[in-house]
């Protein structure tokens, strides 16, 4: 083989395996209770930092885009929205309130009856 030929070989070797290679994404700015909140949750599910956040980085990638003229809409209240989640676990908290003080109501009459 001619010298030069190995040379090119190597040099398009080089630069072919490079689109290979798996590209990197840095993010900056990032506040320190952010950083120690990914950190802690990438270590309660025993992954690396770097891929606790490819994982939500793919998730986030892979859910269907909405759409932004629906989006649009919805901030303008033209369109009707889902009931706030906050809602039925406010609803589901005072109806369990509302149970415990029957319980408490049924039990104190026991005790009132009792006497």
């Amino acid at each position: 083989m001619h010298p030069a030929d190995s040379a090119g070989l190597h040099h398009y070797c080089r630069y072919a395996s490079l689109e290979a290679v798996a590209k990197s994404i840095q993010v900056r700015n990032v506040s320190a209770d952010l950083h120690a909140e990914l950190v802690r949750r990438s270590k309660l599910y025993g992954k690396s930092l770097t891929a606790y956040v490819q994982g939500i980085l793919e998730r986030e990638v892979t859910a269907p885009p909405s759409s932004p003229g629906v989006d649009r809409t919805m901030r303008r209240g033209l369109m009707p929205r889902e009931r706030p989640r906050p809602v039925p676990i406010r609803e589901e908290r005072d109806e369990v309130a509302r149970k415990w003080e029957r319980l408490w109501r049924t039990a104190e009459t026991r005790r009132a009856v009792a006497r």
